[in-house]
C-alpha cells in the first residue's frame, strides 16, 4: 500500500491569503486565498503586491492575542528592514534615493536599514543616531548569502552576487548625533557640540539614558562600565566620581577637536544635499523628520512606533471645531493621526511586516501640489 504523505499548509497562505512564492512553493495552499484575484500573478513584483494589499485590506493594525493572556503578542517583524527598503526602491526609485547626497536614515540604530541599501543597492546613506552601529551579525549574513537566498527578493537586489568576505562589504556613513530641530534650524556652528553630547549617552536595560541619569540611579541592575560604549571618554567610568557632573558638564561644552570639526561639517553637507529622509520606527524623531522634510521640502518615509507622551506633553490633535486644539496624543493611533495633520499631502500605508508598520511619506511629486490639496 502507497504511503500518504501529507503536505503541511504554508503559513503565509494560510496568515495572509497569499504568498510570494505562488505554485512554486512547496507547501500546501488548501485554503481559498483572501484576497480575489483575476489571474495568478507571475511576475514577483505582482507576488509582491499581492501580500503588501494583504496587510493593507486584511491584516487588522491590532493582532489577535497570539501568547496568551497577560503576554505580549508576538510579531513578525524581523525582517522589517528589508520590507522597507523594497517599499522605498517601489516608491521613490533607486536613481533618486541615490541621487544628490543619499538617503537620510535618522534613528536608524543599528545600521540595518541603510547596511541593506548601501550593500545589495549600491545607494549611499547616512545614519543619524547617537548609538553605534552594530552590523557584526549583518555582515555575516551577507557573506553567508542570507540576502541572496530568496530567488523572488532578487529583483530588489541589485548586487546579484553574494561578498565572499567581509572585505567586500560597505559601511553606511554615521553621524552620531541626536536629529532634533536645532540641527536644521540654527546655525551649527553656535551650537554646543553634538557630538560630544551624544558620547554622554548610553545604552541600557532602560532603553537610551545619559551617563548622569545612569549613574544616579541606584537600582540600576547593570554595572555603569558594561553600559558604556567603546568610544566613551575614560574619565567617566567612574560612578561614585565626586566631580562627576562637572566632567559632564565639561564634556558638553568642550570646544570641537579635529574629528568633531570634520563630522560637522559632513553633517552640513548630508542636511543640504540629502535625497530622501526615512526613519523606521525612529522613536523621538518621527516628529522631527516629517518636519525637516515639509520645512526644507525633501522627500520623507517614516514608520512610527512609540507614542513617548510624557516626553512630549504639548502634542495635541486638531480639535473638531477651528481654532481648538483636540485631546493629547497618548496612543499609537493618536500619533499617526497628529503627524498626518502636519500637512493634508501626507499620505499613509502599510508595508508588509507585522506590528506598527504603517509607513507616513510625502514624494517629490506631492511637494509640487498646492498644501491645501488632499492627496491622501
Amino acid at each position: 500500500m502507497a504511503k500518504v504523505t501529507t503536505v503541511a499548509e504554508c503559513r503565509h497562505w494560510k496568515r495572509l491569503g497569499t504568498c510570494v512564492y505562488g505554485s512554486e512553493c512547496k507547501f500546501g495552499h488548501t485554503s481559498d486565498p483572501l484576497i480575489a484575484t483575476n489571474s495568478q500573478p507571475e511576475s514577483n513584483l505582482e507576488k509582491l503586491e499581492l501580500r503588501r494589499m494583504a496587510f493593507n485590506t486584511i491584516v487588522p493594525d491590532n493582532q489577535k492575542q497570539n501568547r496568551g493572556v497577560g503576554k505580549r503578542n508576538r510579531i513578525r517583524n524581523d525582517s522589517k528592514a528589508g520590507c522597507f527598503r523594497r517599499w522605498l526602491l517601489d516608491k521613490i526609485g533607486a536613481e533618486y534615493l541615490n541621487s544628490n547626497g543619499g538617503i537620510l536614515d535618522v534613528a536608524g540604530g543599528k545600521g540595518e536599514l541603510s547596511f541593506e541599501l548601501v550593500n545589495l543597492n549600491n545607494i549611499t546613506c547616512t545614519v543619524i543616531d547617537p548609538r553605534e552601529m552594530i552590523l557584526e551579525k549583518l555582515k555575516k549574513k551577507a557573506v553567508r548569502g542570507f540576502y541572496h537566498k530568496n530567488k523572488v527578493y532578487l529583483d530588489w537586489v541589485h548586487n546579484k552576487s553574494p561578498p565572499t568576505s567581509e572585505s567586500q562589504l560597505q559601511h553606511p556613513n554615521h553621524l552620531r548625533v541626536f536629529f532634533r530641530p536645532s540641527l536644521w534650524s540654527n546655525d551649527l556652528s553656535s551650537l554646543p557640540n553634538p557630538f560630544a553630547e551624544a558620547r554622554l549617552i548610553i545604552w541600557t536595560n532602560k532603553g537610551l539614558t545619559t551617563l548622569e541619569q545612569e549613574t544616579s540611579d541606584e537600582t540600576s541592575p547593570k554595572n555603569l562600565e558594561e553600559n558604556i560604549t567603546p568610544s566613551f571618554p575614560k574619565i567617566l567610568e567612574e560612578k561614585n566620581d565626586e566631580n562627576l557632573e562637572e566632567k559632564i558638564e565639561e564634556i558638553l561644552v568642550e570646544n570641537f577637536d579635529k574629528k568633531d570639526e570634520e563630522e560637522m561639517e559632513k553633517l552640513k553637507e548630508v542636511l543640504k544635499t540629502c535625497s530622501v529622509i526615512v526613519g523606521l520606527h525612529p522613536d523621538q524623531a518621527a516628529e522631527a523628520i516629517v518636519d525637516y522634510g515639509l520645512e526644507k521640502k525633501k522627500p520623507f518615509a517614516v514608520i512610527p512606533c512609540c507614542t513617548y507622551s510624557k516626553e512630549f506633553p504639548g502634542r495635541r490633535l486638531k480639535g473638531e471645531e477651528k481654532g481648538k486644539k483636540g485631546r493629547i496624543v497618548k496612543t499609537y493611533d493618536d500619533l499617526v493621526q497628529y503627524l498626518m495633520e502636519k500637512d493634508e499631502r501626507i499620505r499613509m500605508e502599510k508595508v508588509d511586516f507585522e506590528g506598527r508598520n504603517k509607513v507616513l511619506f510625502m514624494l517629490p511629486e506631492d511637494f509640487e501640489k498646492k498644501d491645501s490639496e488632499d492627496v491622501r
